[in-house]
């Protein structure tokens, strides 16, 4: 986890400001081996107001690094635009009783292949029917 006194004190060595230029904090941040990404989050942690700090890591955690979705409160906070998602919104799926019949259907011809395929088989097995040679 990226802590914003060791970025302080990592660009204090280096000779620089929490003010510097955003160039000249990628380029140190860059000379300690730090990956875009880091970068992106350290700047960012560095450019934020400290009472929104931690909601707003846990909602960049939460978007990049798991499945769960944003509250509208962390979408505002993002976005700095107001969004209502009501409660009645529903995922697009199937019906459940079109998947019960689509079930049913492809249990029943698995069913039938089977039973086909068992009867060619003990009839190529016993040498009848139209495996008979005479």
């Amino acid at each position: 986890m990226i802590q914003k006194k060791q970025v302080e004190t990592l660009l204090k060595v280096n000779g620089l400001d929490l003010a510097s230029p955003d160039d000249e904090i990628r380029s140190v941040l860059l000379s300690a081996y730090y990956n875009e990404d880091e970068i992106d989050t350290t700047l960012m942690i560095l450019r934020e107001n400290k009472t929104t700090n931690d909601r707003h890591i846990d909602g960049l955690h939460k978007v990049f690094r798991t499945n769960q979705g944003l509250t509208p409160e962390e979408i505002h906070s993002f976005l700095g635009i107001e969004v209502n998602l009501d409660d009645s919104i529903q995922a697009r799926t199937a019906k459940k009783a079109d998947t019960a019949w689509l079930r049913s259907l492809v249990f029943v011809l698995t069913t039938i292949i089977s039973a086909i395929a068992g009867l060619f088989f003990a009839m190529y097995h016993y040498n009848i029917g139209i495996f008979y040679s005479s």
